[in-house]
């Protein structure tokens, strides 16, 4: 017998229920800014890469472009235990070591030691505050390889929204 889900979970889920159809529906152009991402991707593709994605969700549209890469590790951060399982599953046999990292963006790049090759992060950055902002893409800087590319989907908001 399963537990009944908490209030939290099922207010994420509710949620993230609702942010689907938002994505099936193509209201927020996630098939043209993701091809894009795939484009520029697929041209680093010529050795193994290391990925962070920042904010991955359930990680449900970026899963058919990492299994077309050839990634040497893929690293995912996000806040939700429930979107953190949920992408487990949606990268489930990504053929590269996996690791899940429950943790607020800033934090997780202020205490880990990694770096990479590509820092992702979508529609994630606009949860943050003006000052968070700027301390994560420092932070990015400093994770990131030489040369390596920071790829970022986001929306603005004016101060206060």
């Amino acid at each position: 017998m399963s537990t009944p889900p908490t209030a939290a979970t099922q207010f994420f889920v509710d949620s993230w229920n609702v942010y689907h159809q938002l994505v099936a529906h193509n209201h927020m152009f996630h098939r043209e800014l993701y091809a894009e991402v795939e484009s520029l991707l697929m041209s680093l593709n010529d050795a193994p890469f290391r990925l962070l994605d920042l904010g991955c969700g359930d990680a449900s549209s970026f899963a058919p472009i990492l299994r077309k890469l050839k990634l040497a590790a893929y690293d995912g951060v996000d806040l939700s235990a429930v979107a953190l399982e949920l992408a487990a599953r949606n990268l489930e046999g990504l053929a590269c070591p996996v690791q899940w990292h429950e943790a607020d963006l800033l934090a997780y790049l202020n205490r880990t030691a990694a770096d990479y090759d590509v820092i992702f992060s979508s529609f994630a950055l606009h949860h943050l505050s003006p000052a968070d902002k700027q301390a994560t893409l420092t932070a990015c800087r400093q994770h990131l390889a030489p040369g390596g590319p920071l790829l970022l989907i986001d929306v603005a908001r004016d101060e206060g929204q």
